[in-house]
């Protein structure tokens, strides 16, 4: 189900029949389950559901640090990463190395360079 998480509604719904899952509509990708036990915790789900990484157990953590804490592990994921592409791999460092070793691939290495405007020397 989803809802805003707060104390008052975990202490109402707590001890279901059955687990409950609430997701919370104010901060994405925290959700709270609650276990036929009585126990609570918070899970932070990412990549849609694939992952699930379990952040604290309520009463210790409130559903404000909860959410908090759910921003932070957030933050730190959501980094931007620069990986090179298989296209500029094979054109700033594998080409050039293979075709000293192959003469037969210079030609395409000439013809690639002057419709792009640059000069590679082999």
């Amino acid at each position: 189900m989803k809802a805003r998480i707060s104390e008052r509604l975990l202490q109402k719904h707590r001890g279901p029949s059955r687990r409950i899952e609430v997701y919370d509509e104010i901060e994405g990708g925290l959700v709270a389950t609650l276990f036929p036990s009585g126990k609570v915790s918070f899970y932070l789900y990412e990549n849609r559901g694939r992952k699930k990484t379990k952040l604290a157990d309520w009463p210790f953590f409130s559903t404000m640090e909860a959410r908090e804490l759910c921003r932070k592990r957030k933050g730190a994921t959501d980094e931007i990463r620069e990986y090179p592409t298989l296209a500029s791999f094979i054109e700033d460092t594998y080409t050039p190395a293979y075709a000293l070793d192959h003469k037969n691939l210079k030609h395409l290495i000439d013809r690639k360079a002057f419709h792009s405007g640059q000069r590679i020397v082999v």
